[in-house]
């Protein structure tokens, strides 16, 4: 059985208690599994204030997404707009994995998720419920415009001076063809080289 020393603890441990590190040539981590977890907790509470921001701002830009998705789509029955009456209402109860409302999770998820729904305002949600209302098919929302719509939303894009960098994340999300993202790149390089030679 290999072994290895933790570089935190000192203790002489089996490989498998080493989290995969591909760059080393071992292929695993300096520190073992246990020291990794005490030192990520260590680093949370040492910089918890950080942390908390951090995932409330993520949460708030979720939030907004969601809001544009249902100011954009609106009701299916009476088509209001408005994003305090909208709920979204899963067509087969049986599909719902989670709320859409609890923001705690991924781009790929949420949208997933949000393909299984349909928009409907409070009164005709209730009238669906009640069986006032009835829900034959469900529109069937772009995929890619959904994707772009979150990811447009739900990712800050760091601001660096190269435009292709700064929108790398967010073109990847999108699925954008090679073409397309050359073009993007050759008209962010025509717009620096504009702003140069003014």
């Amino acid at each position: 059985m290999e072994t290895k020393q933790c570089n935190r603890c000192n203790g002489i441990k089996s490989l498998s208690d080493f989290g995969i590190y591909r760059k080393a040539p071992d292929g695993k981590q300096r520190n073992c599994i246990i020291c990794n977890r005490q030192q990520a907790r260590e680093h949370y509470y040492k910089n918890k204030e950080k942390h908390c921001a951090r995932a409330a701002a993520r949460k708030s830009r979720i939030k907004s997404a969601l809001i544009n998705i249902k100011e954009r789509l609106g009701c299916r029955f009476c088509g209001e707009k408005c994003n305090l009456c909208l709920d979204f209402h899963h067509f087969n109860k049986q599909e719902k994995d989670i709320e859409i409302s609890s923001v705690f999770m991924g781009i790929e998820r949420l949208s997933k998720e949000i393909k299984k729904c349909e928009i409907v305002c409070a009164n005709c949600h209730r009238k669906l419920h009640g069986g006032l209302l009835t829900l034959e098919s469900k529109r069937e929302i772009d995929d890619s415009e959904l994707r772009s719509l979150l990811v447009r939303k739900c990712y800050k894009l760091p601001k660096v001076r190269n435009l292709t960098m700064a929108k790398l994340g967010y073109l990847r999300a999108t699925k954008l063809t090679k073409e397309q993202r050359r073009e993007i790149a050759k008209k962010a390089a025509q717009a620096r080289w504009n702003a140069k030679s003014k």
